[in-house]
């Protein structure tokens, strides 16, 4: 039986380490990726301490050789992949020396959100689809500060590329259907991490639920949708 494989990116720490190590707990075989090297490889220790056969390889989303890097590398590790997660992101907007206001947004911020955490994963998906076996499941991390539905107000950068993640995962589903490839963007809640800060409603276990749901659908499952715990989210 072959062994399944999963791809998160982000998972050093937070809700992709808690995703990866789960998966790894269900026997799948984790590729994952880091900013930092030495993140990467504590991460990679942790892991392998918990039995868990992983692999780690550094990632810049905003660097356009660091992505092709990280599909040669990935490429030469496996055949196939069953699970791809684009899990990292940053939020830089939410420092307070950056204006929330559209009008006042940091435009250097704007730019380097948008490129990391929009076109970083447009770019690895386009690099490494093929990668990804028949009936695999694509996921993309997205939030509810991207749902045009609920759109509140300021930071501009991170809801635009959230709302693009969005828009990503709506148009990538039917390219793939014809495989069985499951594309969905998730809402993993309002965490307690270093990104979302102490003050957030959900724990890092709650966050990681909502991604696991997308992440082990079973064959013929919704593609195509922006959900929440598993249930359909507004856009």
């Amino acid at each position: 039986m072959t062994t399944p494989v999963a791809v998160i990116t982000g998972a050093t720490r937070g809700i992709g380490f808690e995703v990866a190590c789960r998966l790894g707990a269900e026997g799948y075989q984790l590729f994952i990726t880091g900013t930092r090297p030495e993140g990467l490889f504590e991460a990679v220790e942790k892991m392998e301490k918990l039995g868990l056969n992983a692999a780690g390889h550094p990632l810049d989303q905003g660097d356009a050789e660091s992505i092709d890097e990280f599909a040669t590398w990935l490429r030469a590790m496996t055949r196939g992949v069953d699970v791809f997660i684009n899990n990292a992101g940053v939020w830089l907007e939410q420092h307070n020396s950056l204006s929330p206001s559209v009008l006042e947004a940091d435009a250097d911020a704007v730019t380097d959100t948008l490129q990391v955490n929009l076109l970083g994963p447009w770019l690895l998906i386009r690099t490494l689809h093929d990668l990804v076996r028949d009936n695999g499941r694509i996921v993309n991390v997205s939030s509810g500060m991207g749902s045009l539905t609920n759109m509140g107000t300021g930071f501009f950068g991170y809801r635009a590329s959230k709302a693009s993640i969005n828009v990503l995962s709506k148009l990538l589903a039917p390219e793939l259907a014809h495989r069985g490839v499951m594309v969905n963007a998730v809402d993993p809640g309002w965490v307690r991490t270093d990104m979302g800060g102490a003050d957030a409603d959900r724990s890092v276990d709650e966050g990681a639920n909502s991604i696991m749901w997308a992440a082990t659908l079973e064959p013929g499952g919704p593609s195509g949708g922006f959900y929440l715990d598993g249930k359909p989210a507004d856009w």
